[in-house]
């Protein structure tokens, strides 16, 4: 394995010290977990910080792991690209939203 230290949120090629690696990797990962959260019984998941590339695949793996957890919010924040992608994404997998305001997204079950 490439051993790697974080700096900042991203992660860069170090030395061969494996105890860093795993650290950062934990660290990664930990960090991805906090954009999901619970919120007056909601789950939500919060795309702050997600490229636009990767906004699909995280919609519709939040989407199917917590499916029984409906309703589900999602934050796409104030990027009209970001909302369109978000909800281009649910409509395109027949998952039935509403948006109760601009840059938030209520998944309400599935088509």
């Amino acid at each position: 394995p490439i051993p790697l230290r974080l700096v900042g949120s991203e992660m860069c090629i170090r030395d061969s010290c494996k105890y860093q690696y795993c650290i950062a990797i934990l660290i990664c990962c930990f960090n991805k977990l906090m954009a999901i959260f619970e919120e007056r019984g909601i789950t939500h998941l919060d795309l702050h910080g997600l490229k636009h590339e990767e906004v699909n695949s995280e919609i519709l793996n939040f989407v199917y792991q917590f499916q029984d957890l409906l309703p589900l919010i999602v934050i796409c924040g104030n990027s009209n690209k970001m909302v369109e992608i978000a909800s281009k994404t649910l409509t395109n997998s027949n998952i039935t939203f509403s948006s109760p305001r601009f840059g938030i997204l209520r998944i309400e079950g599935f088509d």
